[in-house]
């Protein structure tokens, strides 16, 4: 359709006097001289018709490939089930054990490069470690029931 526009379109310039008219008739008499040239090289080497046959092989391969394998089905299926144990992870209390247990290593890492002593007050280092992660907590759950 845009081709056959085109085409009118050019035809009618092509018709016109002046500089537009000129431009127009020397890019078509290009394009005819560039559409011979083409056939000409199709007819010595058949790029056509081997480009044609090439396609066709190789959607008959990819048909057989498929028939035998069921990949698409197989990719479909993967997705359905990486999806759904996605969803089931965010659902879960994975995520919030998950970043409790980041939490824990991070405190602990840093209780033990600064000093014993911890700077939420004058507790051990685990019981300022697990106060944290009782804030953490309150904090999550706080989050989560806004949403």
């Amino acid at each position: 359709m845009l081709g056959a526009l085109l085409g009118i379109g050019a035809a009618y310039a092509s018709e016109k006097e002046g500089p537009v008219g000129e431009s127009a008739r020397t890019m078509g008499d290009i394009a005819l001289s560039v559409s011979e040239e083409a056939k000409e090289i199709d007819k010595q080497i058949h790029v056509v018709d081997k480009t044609k046959k090439a396609t066709s092989t190789a959607v008959e391969k990819a048909k057989g490939f498929e028939n035998e394998h069921h990949t698409v089905q197989h990719t479909k299926d993967f997705f359905v089930i990486t999806w759904d144990k996605v969803v089931r992870f965010v659902h879960s209390d994975a995520v919030e054990r998950t970043v409790v247990g980041i939490g824990k290593a991070c405190y602990w890492a840093a209780d033990k490069v600064t000093s014993e002593q911890s700077a939420y007050g004058p507790f051990t280092t685990a019981e300022a470690t697990n106060q944290k992660i009782s804030e953490l907590k309150h904090d999550l759950q706080g989050q989560e029931s806004a949403h």
